[in-house]
This record gives structure tokens, sequence and C-alpha cells, in this order.
């Protein structure tokens, strides 16, 4: 049940069209309510009203001091070790969904049943929660209208159906859990144990890339029983109702982090209490130290939040476990001119859209000046200190960028559309435009894979929304991970995996019985073992010979379609079941294997049972 037009999933560079980004205009997404009508107050005010930190822009050339970080996605160094060179998807499903997760989420679900005197039901066994998960997976791939659809006769689907009841499977939904609600103090605490976990993973499984993107999600909900500071309103967005979440990501579109919008200067997971800031050189070869490394300065977070809003307090509680050096990507939502002199006091690399009342008092043109200048035309300013520069160019409209290591130079030529000649025509741009266009597409490639297979059911709960994108993004990383360590590692040689087929492998094997995963397990390590130990030796002979030790366990005693076959041939082959020495004309139609089947021996009976 493929589907190849929404499946062509493999990652891509965003290059959207810079054209669309309205600098000047302020984005109205978020008219959801209270909270966030005073978040865009606040952003506003906060930073027109404060005295200029840039004394003039008269400055000549942009100077970049900043550290230097290259580093690119990869395992770290803990995984890489633990993760075989012919790693299968189960693999990478289990840097995310470790044994202590499973039975953290067992237990929490038992207690909640008892909690809730559902004791009728049987209790949730971590085979229960494999089956469970196994079930949310395949229906995110092969979707059908309704759960119950899964065990109807008309839709019957035997991978699901024929392992587990319908009936189970509803009442695991029902007790899922991931809090003591006798210990709850807050409604976010549902999910929020989950959420901290995958933040956590996400930093200890890889090495961060060198360009990182900053922007918003939106999760759909369109219920009335979450909390009110939770529940958004983004008309200009294609989700127009849910929850936003800030998240960071890479060009590859790995989520390194995400936090939970739940109100003006307020956040839910990885940044609750920002760590005080200061400056300090990193050399290049210093790539591991992050903002948390730096000696602080006590700055209290109200003062933070008036000088550069509450929307750059997003942008500094999502880089405080990012390696000094990084370029960080953001958009005009968060961006300031302050900003922007912050994060060069912290070493980070910069680039921006701009709003035209974040400028410090820049003297670039105005919107109906520029109306004036021909496509192409740009200038640049550049503050007294030559650390940062504004820049504004005119494509249909003006768009004001700015960056602390990135200028004009050198110069790039974009095609756009000439009315008067009806035809594209050359437009030069300044290279902050091509930079921002290249690396600022990381959180819009993650919401496209979300949006391939999400798992689709509804539930009266209103967090457990969350929680399945929780699960989808855990996916979606580890998948990244394995394209992404198949294309580095040659000696792989495997095809970039789908993320349909990834996503199904691992729903296959959960809705197994846990025998045949542990034995699905053993053969995958053996056939790892066996390539590994292949490349230290010599080529094989090129004669193909029969052997019993081909054959996976997994096939062996699987106890299906194992028939005997009569093989007619001058001469017979030797039995390949243990201590037989006998030869036969018989074999096995599944394991390609021979094996004596007579009166006085049955070879083929004992070979296929443990």
């Amino acid at each position: 049940m493929e589907n190849d037009s929404s499946d062509d999933d493999i990652l891509y560079s965003m290059n959207s069209d810079i054209s669309d980004i309205n600098s000047d205009e302020a984005e109205d997404d978020s008219v959801s309510g209270e909270s966030d009508l005073s978040c865009e107050s606040v952003d506003d005010e906060s930073v027109t009203t404060n005295i200029s930190q840039f004394e003039s822009w008269s400055g000549k050339t942009l100077k970049c001091n900043l550290p230097f970080y290259d580093g690119e996605l990869k395992l770290s160094t803990d995984f890489e070790s633990k993760i075989p060179r012919n790693a299968s998807p189960i693999d990478f499903f289990r840097l995310y969904f470790t044994p202590e997760l499973v039975s953290y989420i067992v237990n929490q679900s038992n207690l909640y049943r008892i909690q809730n005197n559902k004791t009728k039901q049987s209790p949730m066994t971590e085979t229960d929660f494999n089956l469970l998960m196994g079930f949310l997976f395949y229906s995110s791939v092969v979707p059908l209208p309704n759960k119950r659809d899964y065990w109807s006769s008309f839709s019957r689907q035997p991978m699901v159906a024929d392992v587990i009841t319908r009936d189970r499977i509803m009442s695991l939904l029902s007790i899922l859990h991931f809090h003591d609600n006798s210990i709850e103090k807050n409604k976010f605490e549902k999910f929020d144990p989950l959420l901290k976990y995958f933040n956590e993973r996400c930093k200890l499984i890889v090495v961060p890339e060198k360009n990182l993107s900053i922007d918003e999600q939106m999760i759909a909900y369109k219920g009335t029983t979450a909390p009110t500071s939770f529940r958004q309103y983004m008309p200009k967005k294609p989700t127009k109702r849910g929850f936003k979440v800030w998240t960071r990501c890479g060009v590859s579109a790995f989520m390194y982090e995400m936090n939970l919008y739940c109100g003006a200067s307020k956040v839910i997971s990885g940044g609750s209490h920002l760590p005080d800031l200061a400056s300090k050189r990193v050399s290049r070869t210093t790539v591991t130290t992050t903002s948390k490394d730096i000696k602080l300065f006590d700055v209290p977070r109200d003062t933070l939040l008036k000088q550069y809003g509450s929307s750059g307090l997003v942008v500094l509680d999502l880089i405080k476990d990012v390696p000094v050096g990084s370029s960080i990507f953001i958009d005009n939502y968060f961006s300031s001119t302050k900003l922007i002199k912050k994060l060069s006091q912290l070493g980070f690399r910069v680039t921006c859209t701009l709003r035209s009342n974040r400028l410090e008092k820049c003297p670039v043109s105005t919107e109906k000046q520029f109306e004036q200048k021909e496509k192409g035309y740009y200038e640049q300013f550049i503050s007294d200190n030559n650390t940062c520069t504004v820049i504004g160019w005119k494509d249909s409209k003006r768009v004001l960028l700015g960056s602390n290591h990135i200028g004009t130079e050198p110069e790039i030529i974009l095609k756009r559309w000439d009315k008067k000649k009806r035809c594209k025509a050359d437009v030069v741009a300044p290279q902050i435009i091509n930079q921002y266009n290249k690396f600022m597409g990381g959180v819009d490639t993650l919401d496209m894979l979300v949006a391939l297979h999400p798992i689709p059911f509804r539930s009266k709960r209103w967090y457990t929304r969350i929680i399945w994108r929780i699960f989808d993004l855990m996916i979606i990383n580890a998948w990244i991970i394995m394209n992404t360590r198949s294309n580095s590692d040659g000696a792989i040689g495997r095809e970039p995996f789908r993320l349909f087929h990834f996503k199904l492998e691992i729903a296959k094997f959960l809705l197994k019985k846990p025998k045949l995963q542990q034995l699905q397990l053993d053969s995958i390590n053996s056939i790892s073992d066996e390539n590994e130990s292949d490349e230290e030796n010599e080529p094989p002979p090129k004669k193909i010979r029969e052997f019993a030790s081909s054959v996976t366990q997994l096939i062996r005693y699987d106890g299906s379609d194992h028939w005997p076959t009569f093989v007619s041939a001058i001469n017979n082959t030797r039995c390949k079941n243990e201590k037989c020495s006998g030869k036969t004309f018989w074999k096995c139609s599944k394991c390609n294997v021979h094996l004596c089947l007579h009166s006085s021996k049955n070879c083929f009976t004992q070979y296929h049972t443990r």
C-alpha cells in the first residue's frame, strides 16, 4: 500500500524562495489569545524602546573573530561502538526505545490502572507495550478510518489481528500513562517526562551539525479540554489550531530539541531557567564547548526578557547545549540586532531576517524608497565595532537580513521573473541570501517528514497528540541517523531507506512474539558477524556449496512452509543434520538443505525442531 507521490521522502536541502519573506510586516500568526498577544507586545515594545546598543552604523568591514565549529551529524563515540556495521532498523529504533524507557512506561501505566480502579483489565507487560507500539506504527503506514477496522472482516489486517485482539489494544490505550497522578502539580507533567527523555536522548546519541535552524512547529489539535495557554490559533499556518512547539533542527532535519509553548516567556522542558551568559573566545580545536561551559554573568531572566523579548529568549533557551562556533539561522519572529550582538558575545555565528522595528536605528532605506529601486539593488550597513551587519535587498519587496559573519561578497545570480520582458532575468543578490536559503529549511523538512506517516488516532485525552508526535519524532530521528551513517560508510553499500519501509520494518518486528523477535535479532547479529569476518579474510571460492549454517535460525524454526522435496540427481547428497553422516535425495524446499527422510531416520523433523 505504498504511495510513491507522498513517500518520496529522501532528505533534501530546502531552497525556499526568499521573496516569500516579508520582513517588514509583523507576523500575526500567533493571534491565539491573551498569552500570545502579550508575547507579541512584549517583543515589539521591549526591542524598540530600549537605548540603542550600537551608537552608529559607520563600520566599513565586517570582521568575524568568532570560533568555528565544523561538526557533522553522526553517532557519538559511545553509541557508534554499540551499533554493528550492517545494523537493521531495529538497532537504530532501540537508540530511543530503550529497555529503561519501556519499563518506565509499563510501570506508570500499571500504576495509573490501579489509581483509576481499572483492575478488571489485565496489567500491561513489556510484550503488550511492544505490540501496542507495533500497532500504532503499522497504522501510520497502513492507515484505516477506525481502529476497529484492523479486525473487521472487510479490512482485516492479519499482521495485527493475528497477534493481538481488538479489545486488548483498546484496554492498553486506556491505561497508557507516563506520570504518577498522585504527585502531579501541573497539566504538562502528563507528557513532560517523555519530552525531557527525548531531548536528553538527542543530546547523547549524536554529534550535532554545524548549521542549525530554530523555528516553530504546530501539533494539530482542535479539542477544548487542553489548557487555554497551550492551545494556539495561527491563521497563516497550514495547521491553524493546535499546540505550538519551538524546535532546533539541523539541515538534515534531525531534531535536537523541542520545547512546548505555554504562554508568553514560558516553555516546557529544556528552558525553564535560562543560564547566565558571558563571552569567551574558543579555539577552532575546541568543538564541544557549549554556552553551559562558559563562565556566566548574573542577569535576571526578567532583564533578558525586556532586552530581547520573549521570542529572543526562545533562541537563548534552545542554544544552551549547542557547541560554540555553530551557525544559527532564525527568522524575523525571533531576531533583532540586539540578539545578534548577544549571540556574538556567546561565540555563535548567526544569520537571520529582520523586522524594521528591531534595527537599532540602522539608517537602511525605507520600504517606499526601495520600491523605486531595481530588482537586485542592495545596501549594507555595519556597526561601529564591525561585528554586526544589516543588509537590505530588493526582490519583489524589501528584504532585511542581519548577520555577524556573512556579508554581501561574493555576490550570486538568481533568476527572477521580469514583467516587462516577460521572461526570467538575472538578478544580483548578496551572499547572505544564498546562505540563508541553503541552511534555514531544516524545520520545514521535518514538517514534511512528520506529515508523511503520522500516528492517526485521536483520543479524549488532550495530551495524546503530543505523545504521538514525540513517538513519530523518535522514529524519524532514528531513520535519519541510519541513512546518514549508511551514506558516510561506503562499506555498507546500502541504498537509503525510505521512511515508509523503515517504519514498516519496525512495526513488523514489534508485532512478533518475543521468541521470534529474539530469533530475528540473533539472525541479524550472526549475519553481521559473518560479514565482518569475511572482510578480513580472503574472498570465498566461486563454487557455491550447500551449508546448514547458511540457514538462519529464524527461518529454520519458524514452523511454516517447510516441505520435503525429492531431488532427482545422479548422486545423493550428504545430510546436513547435526551428527548425521548419511546421504539422501530429499531436501527442505524452504531451507534448501538435504535431510534424511525414511522410516529408520527422520532428520527432516529433528532439524526443524529446537
